[in-house]
């Protein structure tokens, strides 16, 4: 068709390299291929310099037969294709096939393989339970982004093929001396249901992705710039290179934390090229602007030692001085030290020093002329950030960037706006590190000694922690008497027991008509608090969860105190409220504080990906998580949806419920009268009426006055005291664990004799150093020192209080 138009066009089939000269000549116009991952065309041409545009003659499209055959391949993509519409079983069958996808139908018939035979008759049967519900397959029909049709007699399933396009419009744009060549790509759709699978697809895997309608003006001005490249291409391949154009890309290192930070990151730029260097992971990535080499610095590098001076800490001039030293691990129990050879608690020699992470870091250096160091976005991240910048400035020069969440837009963003590090948070981090030494090995040390007990210690957080526990224990025992009624289906709780329990009387207050707003997102003590809640997750339990989906690249950064919600948060719930419930309920909020709170952000997901999405992207990726981050997963995610949708219209109604001598008032909603976030999470409404009631169910009971501090209420404690910090909420907890102070039991926190005897201690000799107020005021010096506060003058304050203890 194009050949007879008079446009010269070859198909894929009679690419040689006669004709590839003749299509770099401009001979020939046009090369036409299948938009698949597997035609040649789309992988295998690499000519940056001559291809301009890639025109789609419809959606790519991947055509799936409806019969079940015996191959694994087959079976495993029908699986992923309908994982939204199915149930959990099928990630079971997903993960088991994916290890035998190539393998032949021909070599079932082998008895070796067997037991896939029979896992393969499992998975058909399996899905042919839905194939063969009518209901299932309206469901297919009824989804905007999954097709069946009837082709050659047959039914089959249709959907967009998100391989083959990013596949095929690469070739488009590619990396060259000048960074990333501009690319142009134009989309026929021919199938509405392909397309929408195609954009959530490639939305999943692309950030900030959108088609824009055709338009003439548009088209011009991107060949425009696509022609500007190409030029410079040529002239670079010529060796006519002028001086606007960058003659070579700029090498960096890149410290992250994590080694799953670093891989998550390296993926983001096709297949890395992975390295050793003194034994430690590199990444090497081309981002068209720099090659980059990553590196996981696996937290801290340095800590305080215990000695010389005040328990590592050295006057000099009238300046404190802290001594630092790399942090040894024992290879043998996992102990963490700083000073010495051997393993302080079980003597083995067989020690992992950060000094071989450094040397790591500094051979990465000597490659390079800069230094990117990516550790986390918080005080203690800073604190890494300029360990390492120490440890390199001989080598190379040194930026520090910062993301709050693991995706290819926040990294490339990050390095653009790549600073100096900030050394008021350093001397904050390093001020708290003193304070919590300070006051915790003096108190420690006279715990140890008065107890006769190595194993015993305290801290300037920790031990009001502990007090509020036993505090709470003790009120525990106490016991009041409650009643609970059954009326009309709801249950009424009154305080203390009634004189006649035959009525209920119930009176309407007041009625008003009122809009309820969702909760904010999580900060990091509401999404603990909730995890123990909802799902029975212990704090520590919760960040590690959080920590593996913040590396993953799933969620934001976990460690907040922040509700903001950014532009690009906003974004994302948009597109996700519009296509689950409409647009017209989608309802922007920033829920910024008053104060303001800079580049922080609330906890959210990174894409508009609920939890069943998230498990297809998983096995389109042949990734997995497990269950619990699924669940912690889902729990940020509808809250975060929620909070950006608009409010519900309700009629508010007050009742007073008399029972005898026992009165109680409560607020609720009798009826929804526009819906918001409670189509994301109904609301119930009551079905009560005044009047008066013969309860169906009368209980009265002895109760403890108050219940003991699950992990998520003594979190909440700390945020609203202002003790302890997002960073060191779980940590906390987890040494009142490990001292045994106290016992999780139920989700509840119980004091044991050993921390009610410590704390008993504590309180009566040196309340004023284990007193909330202390603790607070410490906080508040240590958050002045982060806006420019000299750090010393607080040293030089603490160290006058501590030579008092």
């Amino acid at each position: 068709y194009l050949n007879s138009n008079g446009i010269p066009a070859i198909d894929y089939e009679h690419i040689n390299d006669e004709t590839i000269e003749q299509f770099k000549k401009r001979e020939i116009w046009v090369l036409v291929g299948i938009a698949s991952y597997r035609n040649p065309l789309a992988r295998g041409i690499d000519l940056p310099q001559h291809i301009r545009y890639a025109i789609f003659s419809g959606v790519p499209k991947i055509i799936f037969p409806l019969r079940l055959e015996n191959r694994p391949g087959q079976l495993l993509a029908l699986l992923i294709m309908l994982r939204d519409l199915l149930d959990d079983k099928a990630d079971y069958f997903i993960a088991k096939l994916r290890k035998y996808e190539s393998l032949p139908s021909s070599a079932l018939e082998d008895p070796k393989f067997a037991k896939v035979s029979a896992l393969i008759n499992q998975a058909k049967g399996y899905l042919q339970s839905f194939l063969s519900n009518p209901e299932f397959l309206e469901k297919i029909k009824a989804s905007d982004d999954l097709a069946i049709k009837e082709i050659d007699g047959e039914l089959k399933l249709v959907v967009g093929d998100v391989t083959g396009y990013i596949q095929a419009s690469g070739r488009t744009s590619r990396m060259y001396g000048g960074g990333i060549s501009k690319g142009l790509s134009i989309l026929l759709v021919d199938d509405k249901k392909a397309y929408n699978k195609l954009i959530k697809q490639i939305s999943w895997f692309i950030d900030d992705f959108q088609f824009r309608p055709f338009d003439w003006r548009l088209i011009e001005k991107t060949l425009e710039e696509v022609d500007r490249t190409r030029k410079e291409i040529s002239e670079m391949l010529s060796g006519k290179i002028k001086k606007s154009v960058k003659s070579f890309i700029k090498s960096a290192g890149v410290i992250v934390e994590s080694p799953n930070k670093a891989r998550t990151i390296a993926s983001f730029f096709g297949k890395p090229l992975r390295r050793l260097v003194n034994g430690i992971s590199v990444y090497e990535i081309n981002t068209g602007e720099y090659i980059l080499n990553i590196m996981a610095s696996q937290g801290h590098v340095f800590d305080l030692v215990t000695s010389p001076g005040l328990y590592g800490v050295i006057e000099e001039s009238g300046k404190f001085i802290p001594i630092y030293d790399t942090i040894k691990r024992c290879g043998s129990c996992g102990y963490q030290f700083v000073e010495g050879e051997t393993c302080p608690k079980c003597g083995s020699k067989n020690i992992i020093d950060k000094k071989t992470t450094i040397r790591a870091i500094q051979e990465l250096a000597k490659e390079v002329n800069l230094v990117l160091i990516a550790s986390d976005p918080d005080t203690e991240g800073e604190k890494i950030a300029w360990d390492i910048s120490l440890a390199v400035r001989p080598f190379a020069s040194t930026k520090r960037i910062e993301f709050h969440e693991i995706t290819k837009s926040a990294f490339l963003n990050a390095i653009k706006e790549m600073r100096d590090i900030d050394e008021n948070r350093v001397n904050a981090q390093i001020t708290r590190r003193i304070a919590d030494r300070w006051v915790g090995f003096k108190l420690s040390q006279i715990l140890q000694r008065v107890f006769k007990n190595r194993n015993l210690s305290a801290g300037r957080v920790q031990s009001p922690v502990l007090n509020w526990i036993i505090e709470r224990w003790f009120e525990s025992k106490q016991k009041k008497w409650v009643t609970e009624v059954l009326v009309a289906g709801e249950r009424i709780e009154f305080d203390g027991k009634p004189s006649d329990a035959r009525e209920v009387n119930v009176v309407v207050l007041s009625e008003k008509i009122d809009k309820i707003n969702p909760l904010p997102p999580y900060t990091t003590d509401t999404m603990l608090r909730d995890a123990s809640k909802k799902l029975g997750f212990d704090s520590t339990k919760t960040m590690e969860l959080a920590q593996d989906l913040f590396e993953g690249g799933f969620i934001t950064y976990h460690r907040t105190d922040s509700t903001r919600v950014s532009n690009l948060g906003m974004k994302i719930a948009k597109e996700y409220i519009s296509k689950k419930f409409g647009e017209e309920y989608f309802h922007a909020r920033r829920w910024e504080s008053k104060e303001g709170e800079g580049a922080h952000e609330c906890i959210r997901p990174t894409r508009a990906m609920d939890v069943q999405q998230l498990k297809q992207f998983l096995a389109m990726r042949g990734a997995s998580l497990t269950r619990d981050h699924l669940a912690l997963y889902e729990l940020i995610f509808r809250r975060f949806i929620r909070s950006q949708m608009r409010p519900v219209k309700a009629r508010m109604v007050s009742y007073k419920f008399k029972l005898s001598n026992l009165e109680k008032e409560v607020t609720a909603i009798e009826t929804v009268l526009e819906h918001g976030w409670d189509l994301d999470m109904p609301i119930k409404e009551t079905k009560i009426k005044p009047g008066t009631y013969i309860p169906e169910k009368v209980v009265t009971k002895l109760v403890p006055k108050a219940k003991p501090y699950t992990f998520g209420e003594i979190i909440t404690k700390m945020k609203e005291e202002g003790i302890g910090r997002p960073s060191t909420y779980a940590k906390i907890i987890q040494t009142l664990l490990d001292r045994k102070y106290i016992l999780a039991k139920s989700g509840f926190l119980i004091p044991t004799k050993k921390g009610i005897l410590v704390n008993k201690f504590l309180q009566s000799r040196y309340r004023d150093y284990v007193s909330v107020e202390f603790t607070r005021e410490l906080e508040e010096i240590m958050d002045k020192i982060e806006t420019g506060y000299n750090y010393q003058n607080a040293l030089r304050a603490l160290n006058e209080i501590i030579r008092d203890l």
